[in-house]
């Protein structure tokens, strides 16, 4: 009984740092996209409302 739960417990571990890697390489491809959006935004535009 120890050794099941032992074992479900390293797998969950392994799960954890598996999906926390793949949440840090979605973030920085999020960041690299935000930054070359931010690139070619135009710049804002003054109405002149008379």
């Amino acid at each position: 009984m120890n050794f099941s739960k032992s074992r479900k417990n390293e797998e969950q571990e392994a799960t954890i740092a598996l999906l926390q890697s793949q949440i840090e390489a979605l973030t920085a491809g999020l960041q690299k996209m935000n930054a070359r959006l931010e690139a070619i935004k135009p710049a804002p535009q003054v109405v002149n409302n008379p």
